[in-house]
């Protein structure tokens, strides 16, 4: 008698970017807040280019693509990304399916302290 387990589904999803400076932004030196997506999302990513392929679970890739979407997004506007940020951008998408646009969250400024760097929640439960 054979044992199968089921061999799950690979999906795949091609992602083209128009800026290069502001895809640059969102993937960081060494492809560092990529790698963090991919780990955070648990896909695998692929850049070449200004393209990024994606490929995992369907739920896992869309997961991705939802997370690379709205972090280029930021990063267009001229939103500084963290290491940090990123991590905690693709669990509050994961945790809302995708409900929380994080531009609503990351993008608004509470405070700005003498230093100039600006203070903005990192969480929903900060807004």
């Amino acid at each position: 008698m054979v044992n199968r387990s089921p061999v799950a589904k690979t999906t795949r999803s091609k992602m083209v970017f128009d800026d290069a400076e502001a895809l640059q932004a969102l993937v960081g030196g060494n492809n560092a807040r990529l790698k963090l997506i991919e780990r955070t999302a648990g896909v695998a990513l692929h850049l070449r280019g200004n393209e990024v392929t994606i490929e995992g679970s369907a739920e896992a890739v869309e997961l991705g693509r939802t997370a690379l979407e709205q972090l280029y997004r930021l990063a267009l506007r001229g939103q500084a990304l963290g290491s940090d940020d990123v991590v905690r951008a693709v669990k509050v998408i994961k945790d809302s399916g995708g409900a929380t646009p994080i531009g609503q969250i990351f993008g608004e400024t509470i405070l700005t302290p003498r230093s100039g760097r600006a203070i903005a929640p990192k969480g929903v439960a900060q807004k």
